[in-house]
């Protein structure tokens, strides 16, 4: 989660970046396939299992891989990251496919390890669009605050983030699930989790709250730049 070295190419080292933010992804949604896939059989305790997981695993992928290619394993954190110039546009795209391929890997994954269940979450529409812009609005702020230069010699980013994303699970699960992420919606609707007919929710909701998040940083930080 690092901001960008102006004083190189745009492109130049972007495939380490997509690696790790395809194998971040995926990683992120199998955790997710595999225990919302298997939450059945957690019975009663899976509402503590679960975020518990999510925030755990992130954590360890945003300590791993943040020093890479900043770990935004999120269309809506890559975007919001874009509008607040703490990512190159020539990134965005590459990005984007890169966090949908490993979301998409995962799933395929989640669905041979793990046996998918009848029904689908339905979240509340207005509540849950509500939701998953709120939490991920939080999100993007907390990621573009623990990454600006006031805190440069932060050393629990990791941490942060995962609990963010924990906390988040706990709050507003049961109004959507608790998604946050474009990808992660990917993953679970091919899984069966998530409806597609609900695509507005979990594709809208988090890319208006990672816009809603850059702009209220521009009042912060308004000596940032903007969107390249």
């Amino acid at each position: 989660m690092s901001s960008p070295d102006s004083t190189v190419s745009p492109t130049e080292g972007l495939m380490p970046k997509l690696v790790v933010e395809a194998i971040g992804t995926f990683f992120l949604l199998l955790t997710i396939a595999m225990l919302v896939l298997g939450a059945a059989d957690a019975g009663e305790h899976a509402v503590l299992v679960i975020p518990v997981g999510i925030g755990l695993v992130l954590t360890a992928l945003v300590f791993a891989f943040g020093p890479i290619s900043g770990a935004h394993f999120n269309p809506a954190v890559t975007i919001g990251l874009y509008l607040a110039g703490r990512c190159p546009k020539a990134h965005v795209a590459p990005y984007l496919v890169a966090e949908c391929i490993g979301a998409t890997a995962a799933a395929f994954v989640a669905l041979q390890l793990r046996t998918v269940h009848d029904a689908a979450f339905e979240p509340a529409h207005a509540a849950g669009f509500a939701a998953e812009a709120i939490w991920t609005f939080l999100l993007v702020c907390v990621i573009l605050q623990i990454t600006s230069k006031r805190n440069s010699n932060n050393q629990w980013f990791g941490i942060v983030v995962g609990t963010t994303v924990a906390a988040g699970a706990y709050v507003m699960g049961p109004d959507s699930g608790a998604a946050f992420n474009p990808a992660v919606y990917l993953g679970l609707a091919l899984d069966g989790v998530l409806a597609w007919s609900d695509w507005w929710i979990y594709i809208g909701g988090p890319i208006l709250g990672g816009c809603l998040a850059a702009a209220v940083q521009q009042i912060i930080e308004p000596s940032e730049v903007g969107p390249e």
